[in-house]
C-alpha cells in the first residue's frame, strides 16, 4: 500500500482548484501558485502511488519527476501535432490526474487479491 494515503484526495482537490482558477478570467499570484503546484505534482501524485513503492519520500520525488515528464511529453505532442493550446494541455493533465486518482480510490476499495500458490 502506498505511503501517501491522502494522494487521491489531494489530486482531486488540486485538479478542481486548477480548473476553477483557470476558468475565472484574470491573472493573480494565487492562480499562478495553484496551477504551478498542480502541474508540478498533480499527475505524478495520481500515477506514482499505483506502483506501490512504499516509501513516502521516494514516491514524492518520483511524482515530481513523472509530473514534469508528462508536462513535457504532452506539450511536445501538442506542438508536434500543430494544435498547441495551454488550455488543452492543462485539460489533458487534469484528465490524467483524475483518472489516476480514481484508479487509486478503486484500488483502495477493491485491493488486488494474491495467490497463495
Amino acid at each position: 500500500m502506498s505511503r501517501l494515503p491522502l494522494a487521491p484526495a489531494v489530486v482531486l482537490l488540486a485538479a478542481a482548484a486548477t480548473v476553477l482558477v483557470t476558468a475565472a478570467d484574470g491573472a493573480s499570484p494565487l492562480r499562478t501558485v495553484i496551477v504551478l503546484a498542480f502541474v508540478a505534482l498533480g499527475p505524478g501524485l495520481a500515477l506514482v502511488p499505483l506502483i506501490d513503492i512504499g516509501e513516502a519520500w521516494s514516491e514524492l520525488t518520483l511524482a515530481l519527476a513523472v509530473s514534469l515528464a508528462l508536462d513535457v511529453l504532452i506539450a511536445g505532442a501538442l506542438v508536434y501535432a500543430g494544435v498547441w493550446s495551454s488550455a488543452t494541455a492543462l485539460a489533458i493533465l487534469v484528465a490524467v490526474s483524475v483518472l489516476g486518482a480514481a484508479a487509486q480510490l478503486r484500488r483502495s476499495r477493491f485491493p488486488p487479491t494474491t495467490s497463495t500458490r
